[in-house]
């Protein structure tokens, strides 16, 4: 996605299948997309750290957050204050990286 056409990061389908290959690329991702819970979804499932890349109020949704935090602990960081406190989300983090609270 980084050296494809804009149009490209437009695009539902290709953006999906990069997001599924290197969850990172949802940077490179349009606006609309990177607001696209699927999307969203399939790139923290690949890796966890494409949490840095999506909008504050997506942080805050449970469920993106705990599959985040299941692929890599340490995106914890990431995740809103409210979110950084609950407990499940926690003792999953530390359960894939006990660094997660560092």
């Amino acid at each position: 996605l980084q050296y494809c056409s804009i149009g490209c990061s437009y695009d539902n389908e290709i953006v999906m299948l990069a997001v599924r290959q290197n969850g990172l690329s949802l940077q490179y991702a349009g606006q609309n997309l990177r607001k696209d819970i699927n999307i969203i979804m399939s790139a923290v499932k690949q890796n966890g750290f494409a949490l840095s890349y999506t909008f504050k109020q997506i942080r805050s949704n449970f469920d993106i957050v705990m599959l985040s935090v299941k692929q890599n602990g340490l995106s914890l960081e990431y995740a809103s204050s409210e979110l950084q406190g609950n407990i499940y989300i926690v003792l999953e983090a530390v359960k894939q990286n006990g660094l997660a609270l560092e």
